[in-house]
């Protein structure tokens, strides 16, 4: 069951990768895909968000969910910005470094790590960089979206470690985790929004452009990011982690890019 799940959520992974493009060509810049893709996964969920701020293990999980939050908001953040910079398909490709990067974290926390596990992203890597290399060079986008894929493995060991003290309340924890990405992609924007207006100080330019924006935003994409290929297979991701290991999580993930292409 756990590894049907996990390859559910792989194929919806996967699928984000043009659908990321698809955004950034309509001219929604990187902070405001983060956030409004953030904003409408964590709103369905809000409820399960409260239950879990009123849970008997509240404490524990805003520290877990500020930790898993924060991580996925950097990846998710490195991800879109690279894949400004390569093409969808080549997007998905690198993120098989994910099956590298996990092995090796869940070996310096002291896992054990099956034999099997290390030819296999050998053979994972050799096949990533002779695709990633084919139809021109290595580029700058490609190599965020390796760091982007690296940390995403870093968060699947996280997720790994954490998802048999809240077994019972996987949709709470999950939805906490995306709350703090909505939050901090908040912050992000603002921040970008302010650093847009410094160089003249001409704020009320930037105010007037944020409704001309979003009148032209591609709500549609912004609604499948949210709700199909980022609250659905994170929860789906966690609730298999109760009977699958994160080295063999990874390597279902090979066959993200796989869905990528395909998409």
């Amino acid at each position: 069951k756990g590894v049907v799940l996990m390859n559910i959520a792989s194929l919806l992974f996967g699928s984000n990768q043009v659908v990321i493009k698809q955004v950034s060509a309509a001219g929604f810049d990187d902070f405001s895909q983060l956030l409004f893709r953030f904003l409408f996964a964590s709103v369905p969920l809000l409820p399960f968000t409260i239950t879990g701020l009123k849970s008997k293990q509240a404490d524990l999980m805003i520290k877990a969910s500020l930790e898993l939050g924060t991580i996925l908001a950097i990846a998710y953040l490195m991800q879109i910005i690279g894949l400004a910079g390569t093409t969808s398909a080549r997007g998905a490709l690198t993120s098989t470094f994910t099956v590298l990067s996990v092995p090796i974290f869940a070996g310096m926390a002291g896992q054990k790590v099956p034999w099997y596990t290390w030819p296999a992203a050998g053979l994972g890597l050799c096949g990533v960089g002779l695709l990633t290399n084919s139809n021109g060079s290595f580029t700058p986008g490609d190599g965020l979206c390796i760091l982007s894929a690296t940390v995403f493995g870093y968060h699947i060991l996280r997720s790994s470690n954490y998802s048999p003290r809240f077994a019972d309340m996987i949709l709470p924890f999950i939805s906490m985790q995306i709350t703090v990405v909505a939050v901090e992609a908040a912050v992000f924007k603002g921040c970008y929004t302010l650093y847009e207006g410094a160089p003249d100080g001409d704020w009320g330019r930037v105010a007037a452009s944020v409704p001309d924006q979003f009148s032209h935003a591609p709500w549609g994409p912004l609604l499948y990011m949210g709700l199909l290929s980022t609250s659905l297979p994170l929860f789906l991701e966690f609730f298999a982690f109760q009977n699958v290991s994160a080295s063999l999580a990874a390597l279902i993930y090979t066959a993200e890019p796989l869905w990528g292409a395909l998409f």
